[in-house]
């Protein structure tokens, strides 16, 4: 069997699949090329729901314990 399939004058060459084996070393290679602000962006976009989450918790308290920062410096 070929590696070519032909179909309605179209040739098609088969490949395997490339996977890298480790892609951390990758990745950091990546972030080491992106800009700053492209990284932040990317963190923020990716966190969203987490930094809206924790947004609405510190106005939660703002409104209902206006004294919450105090208390969470004396109990630290």
């Amino acid at each position: 069997m070929s590696l070519t399939k032909t179909m309605d004058g179209m040739s098609y060459e088969l490949t395997g699949k490339k996977k890298v084996s480790n892609p951390k070393p990758v990745a950091l290679k990546v972030a080491s090329e992106v800009s700053t602000l492209s990284l932040l962006w990317l963190l923020v976009k990716r966190h969203k729901v987490a930094i809206l989450a924790v947004g609405n918790i510190v106005l939660l308290l703002n409104w209902m314990l206006p004294q919450w920062l105090e208390i969470a410096k004396s109990v630290l």
